[in-house]
C-alpha cells in the first residue's frame, strides 16, 4: 500500500524505522499535533496513500480487513500560504538551493510516473503540461528525466502554455535542461492543439497551489480539456502537486480542475486537497518530503491534523471489566422523533447501543414511540407531549443529544424547552431541527454542534455553496459564534474546537442518504457518555462512520447503501479488543 522512492544509501534504516512506527507505535492523545511518521533526515522519501474508501477486496491484507484507512502519509497538514512561505526557509536551514528542490519534485514525480506505466507498454509516451511557473519547471524536470529513460518512455512532449522563453529563474533552467537533453516543445495556443490518443501519462504542471481566481477560457482549458479526453481513452494523469484548477487551500474547483489519477505533494499537504471538491480530483496521493520536512516542521508549527479510523482505534482496544455494568458504559438521552420523524430518532438511539452505551433513554413524540420500541426493545422510550421537566432526565444522563427526527421548533422541543441546547452541566450534541434554537454569542465548551452545509448555511446566513466554498472558515465561522466544537459534514469532515483542526481524510458516497446524520449523532453522544472529550468524540465518532461505510460498501457497493445497514459494521469495528475465553476456568470433581 505504501511506495517508497528513498535518495542515498538509507532504504535499511528507512524501512526499520517505518516497520517499527506503523506497527509498534503507540496511539498519541488525539488532541496531541504528533505526525504518524518521523521527518524524513534528509532522505526524499515519497509516502503513498490511496484514497481510503477504494483498496479493492482483493488488495487488502489481513491488518486493512480490521479497517480500510491505513494511513502512511503525514498527518500534519497546512494552507499554500504557509508552504510557500516557508520552503525557501527550510530550504536554507538544509543547506538546500531552490533549485535542489525543484530538481528533486522532478525526479519524485518521475518516479511515481514510471511506477504507473503499464509494464506490459513500456516503453510508453510521455505528454507534460506545463504551465507558466515553477510548476511548469517541475514539468520539464520530469520530461528530462523521460528523455533520458528511453527503457520508460519512447516518445516525449511538453505542451507549454505560452512561450517557454518566457520563463525565469529556476523553471527557465529546468527548460535549459530539457532542451539540452533534445527535447522539443509544443506550445500550446488554440484549438488546434491536441494530446496524442496514444500517450499513456500525462503530467499535468499547469497551476500549482498559487491559484486564486477561476481559469479563464483559453490555452490552459484548451489544455486541460484535452487531458480530459485522452484520459478518456485510457491515459492516466498525474498532477504536479496539486491538481490545476483546485484550490489549495478550499478544495474548491475554480471553473474547471484536471482529474488526476494520482498526485505527487511536496514539503507540506495541502489542505485543499483533503475536502471541497477534492475527493473527485486527486486520485492517489503521494507527498515527497523533497528533504526539508524536519526544517519545515520546525518552522510552521501544526494545528490542523488529518484523522483516520487506524489513528483512532486505540481507543476501542481497551477491555471492559468483567464486573461492568450497564451504567458504567454510559447513560444517553436523546430527543427528537417529531410526528412522522421516528425513523431518525431510531437510528440515533440504536447507534449509541451498537457504539457501547449501556442505557439509551429516547424523548419522543407519542407517535413515534412504538415504532422505535418495535424496532428496538432494548431501548427505554417516552412519549411526551405536554411540558415536561427534563432536568431529572438530563441530570440522569452522562450525555445527550438533541435534535434528530426534529421538524418544528414549536413541537417537541417546546415541550422539553428551548434552554436545552444551552447547559453546561453535561456534555451534549446539537443536531438537525434542534440547531435552529442556537443563540449566536452563546458560547458553551461542552458543546458539539454537527450542521451539514446546508444548516451551517442558515446559521450563517449564506448559501449552501458559500459554505462549500470555502469549509475551513465556515467552521471557523460558525465556532466564533457559538463555540465549543464544530463538525461540518461533507466529504472531507472538518472539526474544529477553535485551537485544533482535525479533518476526517477520505469520503464515501454510500453515506450520502438519510440517516447516515442521525447515526453519526448517536455515535458521538455515544462516546461522550463513556468519557470521551467532546473533541475526541466528535474526531472517533466521524472516523467511526466513515469506516463502517468504506468496509460495508467493499462488499455490498456504495449505491443502495442504507443508514440502518451499517449499524452491525459499527459494532464489529468498536470490538477491536484482544478475544478472551469468558467460560468458566473451573473443574469439579
Amino acid at each position: 500500500m505504501v511506495d517508497f522512492f528513498v535518495g542515498g544509501n538509507h532504504i535499511f534504516q528507512v524501512i526499520a524505522v517505518v516497520i517499527v512506527l506503523v506497527f509498534f507505535h503507540p496511539l498519541p492523545s488525539l488532541s496531541s499535533p504528533r505526525a504518524l511518521l518521523p521527518t524524513c533526515n534528509n532522505d526524499n522519501l515519497i509516502y503513498s496513500q490511496p484514497e481510503p474508501s477504494r483498496i479493492p477486496m482483493d488488495k487488502r491484507t489481513d491488518k486493512d480487513m480490521q479497517g480500510t484507512s491505513t494511513i502512511f502519509i503525514p498527518r500534519c497538514v497546512y494552507t499554500c500560504a504557509q508552504v510557500m512561505g516557508n520552503e525557501a526557509k527550510a530550504a536554507e536551514l538544509c543547506g538546500i538551493s531552490m533549485w535542489d528542490l525543484m530538481s528533486t519534485a522532478g525526479k519524485s514525480v518521475f518516479n511515481v510516473v514510471c511506477k504507473m506505466l503499464d509494464k506490459e507498454q513500456t516503453p510508453g509516451s510521455l505528454t507534460v503540461l506545463a504551465g507558466k511557473g515553477n510548476n511548469g519547471g517541475d514539468g520539464y524536470v520530469v520530461a528530462t528525466h523521460a528523455l533520458k529513460s528511453p527503457n520508460f518512455f519512447s516518445k516525449v512532449t511538453v505542451a507549454q502554455i505560452g512561450d517557454p522563453a518566457n520563463l525565469k529563474g529556476d523553471a527557465a533552467t529546468a527548460r535549459d535542461n530539457y532542451f539540452k537533453a533534445g527535447g522539443e516543445v509544443v506550445i500550446v495556443k488554440d484549438e488546434s492543439f491536441t494530446i496524442d490518443p496514444e500517450t499513456d501519462i500525462i503530467v499535468d504542471a499547469l497551476f500549482g497551489t498559487g491559484l486564486d481566481r477561476n481559469i479563464r477560457s483559453g490555452p490552459f482549458t484548451i489544455a486541460m480539456e484535452q487531458a480530459r479526453r485522452t484520459r478518456e481513452l485510457g491515459a492516466q494523469i498525474v498532477s504536479v502537486d496539486i491538481p490545476s484548477g483546485l484550490h489549495g487551500d478550499t478544495g474548491k474547483v475554480m471553473g474547471v480542475a484536471v482529474t488526476a489519477d494520482a498526485t505527487v505533494t511536496f514539503i507540506g499537504l495541502k489542505q485543499g486537497l483533503f475536502t471541497g471538491d477534492a475527493a473527485d480530483h486527486v486520485g492517489k496521493l503521494h507527498f515527497a518530503s523533497l528533504s526539508v520536512q524536519e526544517e519545515f516542521r520546525s518552522l510552521v508549527p501544526c494545528t490542523t491534523q488529518l484523522v483516520t479510523y487506524p489513528l483512532i482505534m486505540g481507543v476501542f482496544k481497551k477491555q471492559r471489566s468483567l464486573t461492568s455494568h450497564k451504567t458504567k458504559h454510559g447513560k444517553i438521552v436523546v430527543i427528537g422523533g417529531d410526528k412522522g420523524f421516528p425513523g431518525a430518532i431510531r437510528m440515533t438511539a440504536e447507534a449509541c447501543l451498537r457504539a457501547g452505551s449501556g442505557l439509551v433513554k429516547v424523548l419522543t413524540h407519542p407517535s413515534s414511540v412504538v415504532p422505535v420500541l418495535s424496532g428496538r426493545p432494548e431501548l427505554m422510550v417516552v412519549g411526551i407531549e405536554k411540558e415536561r421537566n427534563v432536568d431529572v432526565d438530563l441530570k440522569w444522563c452522562n450525555a445527550f443529544a438533541v435534535g434528530p427526527g426534529i421538524d418544528d421548533v414549536e413541537g417537541i422541543l417546546k415541550i422539553v424547552g428551548h434552554d436545552c441546547v444551552s447547559r453546561t452541566d453535561v456534555p451534549f450534541v446539537v443536531d438537525a431541527g434542534a440547531l435552529e434554537l442556537l443563540q449566536r454569542g452563546e458560547h458553551i465548551d461542552n458543546r458539539i454542534i454537527t450542521p451539514h452545509p446546508g444548516e451551517a448555511g442558515r446559521l450563517l446566513n449564506k448559501s449552501t455553496l458559500e459554505v462549500e466554498n470555502d469549509r475551513f472558515a465556515s467552521a471557523k465561522e460558525l465556532h466564533d459564534m457559538f463555540g465549543g466544537v464544530i463538525l461540518l459534514k461533507g466529504a472531507g469532515t472538518i472539526i474544529t474546537d477553535g485551537i485544533q483542526t482535525k479533518i476526517v481524510y477520505g469520503s464515501n458516497p454510500a453515506l450520502a442518504v438519510g440517516g447516515s446524520g442521525d447515526t453519526l449523532t448517536g455515535l458521538i453522544v455515544s462516546l461522550l457518555g463513556q468519557g470521551l472529550s467532546p473533541l475526541d468524540a466528535a474526531v472517533v465518532g466521524a472516523c467511526l462512520a466513515l469506516e463502517a461505510a468504506n468496509v460495508y460498501s467493499l462488499k455490498h457497493g456504495e449505491v443502495g447503501v442504507l443508514a440502518s445497514d451499517l449499524l452491525p459494521v459499527i459494532r464489529n469495528l468498536v470490538n477491536q479488543a484482544p478475544e478472551r475465553d469468558l467460560s468458566p476456568k473451573v473443574s469439579f470433581e
